[in-house]
């Protein structure tokens, strides 16, 4: 699939401690299993990634599981995969035209597994893979932007590079806890010796309608 996916590129980890990290959360924690289920039942999402520095997107994705639909606008092209029909729709918002194209085997395919997955919005694709070395905490309420009831988790492990480095990788997960889905998660990493991680991308997420995900196509007249 030539679109790029967030979350989508993330190191294997060995199955080991997973029921350690999971089994035993705090009373009345959202669990990160409790967060994957409730992304999976998922009808439409709009992810928005951002990367530090940039006030402007770097990508808008929009998944329609009842549509079998996935978009993405990344800068001034649009593209729809309508898995449906099997055609791919690029536009073109410097020239205004709209390329129609077959949609490939192989892309349906890996679409599919995306859409069926957790859509990037976890740092790994499955809960059967998860480093030992994992821990899950709640870390508080998101006070910054006024939203008391949004829980913020932090998800931590650490990562080995192929020349034998450390590196500490940890994910923030703004979950409301009602529904415990994301609305908002922030991806940092630092490297050993380091004191501070550094943000390497953000990405908000709003839940749509059925009604909704169909003006947003409409409205990106392809």
């Amino acid at each position: 699939v030539s679109e790029i996916y967030p979350g989508a590129i993330y190191p294997a980890f060995i199955a080991i401690g997973f029921a350690l990290l999971f089994n035993s959360p705090a009373a009345g924690a959202v669990t990160i299993e409790q967060i994957c289920r409730a992304i999976k039942n998922v009808k439409n999402v709009c992810i928005t990634s951002f990367i530090p520095g940039k006030t402007e997107p770097f990508q808008k994705i929009w998944v329609s599981r009842t549509l079998n639909i996935y978009m993405t606008k990344t800068g001034q092209e649009s593209v729809l995969q309508d898995l449906t029909n099997k055609v791919r729709k690029v536009k073109s918002y410097n020239t205004d035209s709209v390329e129609t194209s077959p949609l490939p085997t192989e892309t349906i395919t890996a679409t599919e597994t995306l859409m069926d997955g957790f859509l990037g919005l976890v740092p790994f694709a499955d809960l059967s893979v998860i480093p030992n070395n994992a821990e899950w905490n709640r870390v508080g309420n998101d006070l910054e932007s006024g939203t008391e009831a949004i829980e913020i988790y932090e998800l931590t492990w650490l990562d080995k590079t192929y020349a034998g480095f450390t590196i500490f990788n940890k994910w923030l997960f703004f979950v409301d806890p009602k529904t415990n889905l994301p609305q908002r998660t922030e991806s940092y990493r630092k490297s050993a010796g380091n004191t501070k991680y550094t943000l390497l991308s953000a990405m908000e997420i709003k839940y749509l309608s059925d009604g909704e995900m169909k003006t947003i196509i409409n409205e990106a007249s392809f």
